[in-house]
């Protein structure tokens, strides 16, 4: 495959290809809540189907899949600006995912804190604190204080935090290194991690609680995204690739490997920290790969306008099903059985993404544009407006000097004409 370290033009695909405008990418995100709404449910009252699914971790797949997305899209956006202005925009990176983060974020927190309050949930300070500073993926190692990871209802921010400290380093980290660096380093990241989470596991057994979680040991699968993004102009320049990729049997193949893969994790897990993780990351980019490619039965599936409305729904989904969904907790609450606790999870998140996280994205939009607007119009400094005076009055003294020439040699034409006459 030639040319894969290439100048950042080479790496982005046509503007008919925007980030923005990638097809089947909210349907992936519905899949992938799909998987953590299945893991969740497994034991709960009604889930009668969920003894299909012992053995699968399927929390683990559909949060794999949100980090494979992430780490694609965000690198695409971000070297989509690089090619656009030559340079990226941390501050307003950093704005827009205030904007489309912390909101409903901190409602949900908030939300948790009052029931607290109120008696209604268990809510131990530390997590509620560890969860708002986006450190929730690194445990507590005093394993004698009887909350020492996280409570339920908060238990599932290590992603959030983990994506978080994503959106902090990788930005920079690419407008330093630019995207030939940045390509070294995703696969320094890819082929390094699947080692460290090896050693943690053989050499440190106080610190394994940390293996699918803290951010040094998951991390490689935001890398395999990042490196999908920068790659992947490349890998269609070249014949076979598009041709494998764009085949019917592309998905079933991929999909297959997956459950091969996390069957091995079940049985298996130091095969599955060197090996499996890595294959089931790229099982993961050729899938979207696919989807954002090809036109097939899969990808109008995805396209579907309810499915991607769930997948629009996703994140405020992924906040509030942890309050619904006890996964093998017994319960007397009628909330917490299937398929009440799925109408509750949609319900909460549709009122969150109504109510809290779409009014700040258009607020957010309307920051950018109306900052687009003022940059687009002219400055009137006082340098400048000195300048469009002198300017003003030099055409008008080239106004008054051709005025009072052709008045004088209409003059001159008429006297000449009345001395002719007489």
């Amino acid at each position: 495959m030639p040319g894969i370290f290439t100048s950042v033009q080479g790496l982005i695909l046509s503007t008919a290809e925007h980030p923005s405008r990638y097809q089947s990418l909210d349907g992936l995100r519905a899949v992938s809540i799909f998987l953590v709404l299945l893991a969740h449910s497994k034991g709960s009252v009604g889930a009668v189907w969920a003894k299909y699914l012992v053995g699968l971790d399927l929390g683990n797949l559909g949060v794999r899949f949100f980090f494979v997305i992430s780490g694609f899209l965000i690198t695409s956006l971000l070297l989509n600006e690089l090619r656009q202005s030559g340079t990226v925009s941390i501050r307003k990176f950093y704005v827009r995912r205030f904007f489309r983060i912390f909101p409903a974020f901190y409602f949900f927190l908030a939300v948790l804190l009052l029931l607290a309050i109120a008696s209604l949930i268990v809510l131990p300070i530390h997590t509620i604190l560890r969860s708002a500073l986006y450190v929730a993926d690194y445990p507590i190692l005093d394993s004698s204080t009887p909350t020492a990871y996280q409570s339920w209802f908060t238990v599932h921010t290590w992603s959030l935090s983990v994506e978080e400290q994503f959106y902090l380093i990788w930005p920079l980290l690419l407008l330093k290194l630019r995207p030939r660096g940045a390509i070294k380093a995703t696969i320094a990241c890819i082929v390094l991690q699947p080692f460290l989470r090896l050693a943690v596991f053989k050499f440190l057994p106080s610190y394994r609680e940390s293996l699918p979680e803290a951010f040094e040991l998951v991390s490689d699968a935001l890398a395999t995204g990042c490196l999908l993004a920068l790659v992947r102009a490349t890998c269609h320049s070249w014949p076979p690739y598009p041709r494998l990729l764009r085949s019917k049997l592309t998905i079933p193949i991929l999909a297959l490997s997956c459950y091969a893969v996390y069957r091995v994790k079940a049985s298996h897990e130091q095969i599955w920290l060197l090996a499996g993780v890595p294959l089931a990351n790229f099982a993961i980019a050729l899938i979207i790969d696919h989807c954002i490619t090809a036109e097939n039965s899969y990808t109008r599936f995805l396209n579907l306008n309810w499915i991607a409305s769930i997948g629009v729904l996703s994140y405020s989904l992924y906040l509030w099903q942890e309050v619904f969904l006890v996964q093998g907790r017994w319960t007397s609450q009628p909330w917490h059985w299937f398929p009440l606790s799925w109408l509750f999870s949609f319900a909460a998140a549709w009122c969150s993404y109504r109510l809290v996280e779409k009014p700040f994205l258009r607020l957010r939009e309307s920051l950018f544009s109306r900052r687009a607007q003022s940059a687009n119009q002219p400055s009137f400094r006082p340098r400048h407006l000195a300048r469009t005076s002198f300017a003003a009055s030099q055409a008008g003294s080239r106004l008054a000097v051709e005025v009072i020439r052709k008045a004088y040699l209409e003059s001159r034409i008429r006297s000449l004409n009345s001395s002719n006459g007489s």
